[in-house]
């Protein structure tokens, strides 16, 4: 799988890198800072699993239920306001299986957010039962979204 270097026209800047071993991830999706009318679309692995949504205030989150592939996964925030306030900040609480990885991604109208999933490496190679494969150093390629 090639990491995309743009979205929709836009840079994006990885905000990091995840483990994540299951097939499907739970995403929380809410504005962390002012709830102020902030709308993303989400794209995992270039396809657009949710186009031009409200980004809710942080009490009631919004769920996303995303299935992952083998190997790696690479998960992009798009921008499509920045609401009353820029920049568009959008809270993530990412839940697996009894574990709840929590961060903050922030897109403007110049570029998107995105995140990889990669697992750990041992000396002797990838530990038994894993999915993922280890993250390309280049990225090279660019992804759109049409309305769902």
């Amino acid at each position: 799988m090639v990491i995309p270097e743009r979205v929709e026209g836009r840079k994006v800047h990885w905000a990091g890198t995840m483990t994540v071993r299951e097939e499907s991830v739970l995403l929380w999706l809410y504005d962390d800072l002012r709830y102020d009318g902030d709308t993303v679309s989400v794209f995992v692995n270039g396809q657009c699993v949710a186009h031009r949504i409200e980004v809710p205030h942080r009490k009631q989150p919004r769920a996303l239920r995303v299935h992952l592939q083998p190997g790696t996964n690479h998960l992009v925030m798009h921008a499509e306001n920045e609401g009353r306030e820029a920049p568009n900040t959008a809270g993530m609480l990412v839940r697996t299986k009894g574990k709840k990885h929590c961060l903050v991604m922030r897109s403007t109208m110049n570029h998107s957010a995105g995140l990889l999933n990669a697992p750990r490496e041992r000396l002797n190679g990838p530990r038994a039962g894993t999915r993922w494969t280890l993250v390309p150093k280049n990225a090279s390629s660019s992804i759109a979204c049409s309305p769902a």
